[in-house]
């Protein structure tokens, strides 16, 4: 790289002095080889792409390029001719590798070109987080494999820190349903409360019920959810194979109940409406959204 920085250089006689002040590390001189490029970039889409291959886990498609560089809102793609340009500059610096359907994706040959791309136009958050909305806009809404929808979406919108937007994709789009378990689980307890219950003191905790009727009904805390309610778990709507009192769901102290407290009765978490004691269902964390150990309360910041 550095021997291809002296070959563009084109003035020689100042060849010796360049020499002595390209940068002594790996890091530096590639911040300063692509921050030349971006420079003299004609499409003025060549920093974009650096940093959607640096947010992106797996790399990028060509067509995927193509629709976020142009306009995705009105389906408006870049010119071939701009990609190709695009394709050229980044030669000595991308792969090309193949998916398990060999679909070939373009990803960075060495991490520290990420690291250089990082560092020089992702340091700031508002910019980091503007790109993995935009790649999360474009998984969601214009990538034509269900699989790596489900999957890229709800990263990139967890990356872009839009916790009702997660939850609304993981709870109310269907196919939220090819996201792993254990993924769908941790999204969903990076955006609730915290607060922990201490049954034995009873320090202002309540649990969660269903009416009977709500009790048979399907899909109250997920569109995938395949299970009756009172089957089911109130974070991600899996089954919940073990019911026992240390998985009971419950909500902290600070989220107080709605709706009044009538004696003899409880709210139904699911209908908001009042059930008889004794004909309730007692709601449920599944294993993988059970902490362990303890009780933690269960609210999540769409409810």
């Amino acid at each position: 790289m550095a021997c291809e920085e002296l070959r563009v250089f084109g003035v020689f006689d100042l060849l010796t002095q360049y020499i002595k002040e390209l940068p002594s590390s790996l890091d530096d001189l590639l911040e300063k080889i692509l921050t030349r490029l971006v420079k003299e970039d004609e499409t003025d889409l060549l920093k974009e792409t650096l940093c959607f291959m640096e947010c992106v886990r797996d790399g990028l498609r060509e067509r995927s390029l193509q629709v976020m560089l142009g306009d995705m809102e009105a389906e408006k793609c870049i010119p071939m001719l701009h990609l190709a340009m695009i394709k050229r500059t980044l030669k000595p610096f991308i792969r090309v590798s193949s998916n398990y359907q060999q679909l070939d994706r373009f990803t960075f040959y060495h991490h520290a070109i990420g690291k250089a791309v990082r560092k020089q136009w992702l340091s700031n958050e508002d910019t980091f987080i503007k790109h993995h909305r935009s790649l999360a806009d474009y998984f969601q809404y214009h990538c034509d494999d269900v699989h790596v929808l489900a999957r890229e979406a709800a990263y990139h919108i967890n990356r872009s820190k839009d916790g009702k937007r997660l939850l609304d994709f993981i709870k109310r789009d269907e196919r939220s349903r090819y996201i792993d378990r254990i993924s769908i689980s941790r999204y969903v307890k990076e955006h609730k409360c915290n607060g922990i219950i201490n049954k034995q003191f009873n320090t202002g905790g309540r649990q969660l019920f269903c009416c009977n009727f709500c009790a048979m009904g399907r899909q109250a805390f997920s569109k995938c959810q395949m299970f009756s309610n009172k089957d089911s778990c109130v974070l991600c709507g899996q089954i919940v194979n073990m019911k026992k009192p240390e998985n009971h769901a419950y909500w902290c102290g600070r989220h107080p109940q709605s709706g009044p407290n009538f004696p003899n009765m409880v709210m139904c978490h699911i209908c908001k409406r009042p059930a008889m004691k004794g004909k309730e269902s007692p709601l449920h964390l599944c294993s993988f959204c059970h902490m362990g150990g303890f009780t933690v309360c269960c609210r999540t910041i769409q409810d």
